[in-house]
């Protein structure tokens, strides 16, 4: 049984308006300037709005031809385990606030994601870096989880290092069997 405790109303209120505040922005776009180009800062990021159709910046880069169901596949496997994952650190320890700001990126940017190949079959995405790539604001919401993740690294190396991998994945793979056992 789930319990809401505030912290869970709070971290889910957040999420829910990420993943609205993306799909509103899309819906917005979609319906009204589908057909408009304008240049924001230097001629180098633009509004630029385009479908992605290949459902993943990998897919697209290097052309591998990975259909939708593997993608949506994939995404819902990333949410059961990183869910999973984040149940877990909130289990053994305390979590702090900037971890459940990473989690609350990295899941609002796969949901988000999920949304984007079921209902709008691609991504629609709108901010172009001249030259490089467009993007939309769920891959924001995923680079800032990677910049935090990568920062946290960082940040606690020592403590990291001194991490029994084998036994953290181990008593990961043990506390998802027991969640198993009790659903």
């Amino acid at each position: 049984m789930i319990v809401l405790n505030k912290t869970r109303i709070r971290l889910m209120s957040i999420l829910s308006f990420m993943v609205l505040l993306d799909q509103a922005i899309k819906l917005y776009i979609y319906h009204n300037h589908m057909d408009k180009s304008l240049d924001l800062i230097f001629n180098f990021i633009r509004f630029e709005p385009k479908f992605n159709r290949n459902y993943s910046w990998l897919n697209n880069l290097f052309d591998l031809g990975i259909g939708k169901a593997a993608h949506i596949t994939l995404n819902i496997l990333l949410l059961v385990l990183i869910c999973l994952f984040f149940a877990y650190i909130r289990k053994m320890n305390n979590c702090s606030r900037l971890t459940e700001f990473i989690f609350i990126f990295v899941l609002s940017g796969i949901i988000c994601s999920l949304i984007d190949k079921i209902f709008w079959d691609g991504s629609l995405d709108y901010i172009q870096l001249r030259g490089l790539f467009t993007f939309d604001l769920k891959d924001v919401y995923l680079t800032v989880f990677e910049v935090a993740v990568l920062a946290m690294l960082i940040l606690n190396y020592r403590n990291i290092r001194s991490l029994d991998e084998k036994q953290f994945i181990r008593d990961f793979i043990r506390y998802t069997k027991s969640l198993l056992k009790k659903g």
